[in-house]
């Protein structure tokens, strides 16, 4: 007589092995590193269309006075 198969008994197919990549560096980046990361981002920046860059406006005055004039007076 054949005996039922448990289901920790059946069959599994081989693991593929996976090559291992290098770990990532952890903490800071060198000096050089950053230096080239600022210039790609700047070309980046450069290269894109209008619609797509970031709007810097500047403020002219001090945010006291800001909050001075829009804040309500009694």
């Amino acid at each position: 007589m054949m005996q039922p198969i448990l289901k920790h008994e059946t069959k599994r197919k081989p693991k593929e092995e996976k090559p291992k990549s290098e770990p990532q560096k952890r903490g800071r980046k060198s000096k050089d590193e950053r230096d080239g990361w600022l210039k790609e981002q700047a070309e980046t920046e450069a290269n894109l269309p209008l619609y797509d860059r970031k709007i810097v406006v500047p403020i002219r005055c001090s945010p006291s006075r800001t909050t001075c004039r829009s804040s309500p007076r009694p």
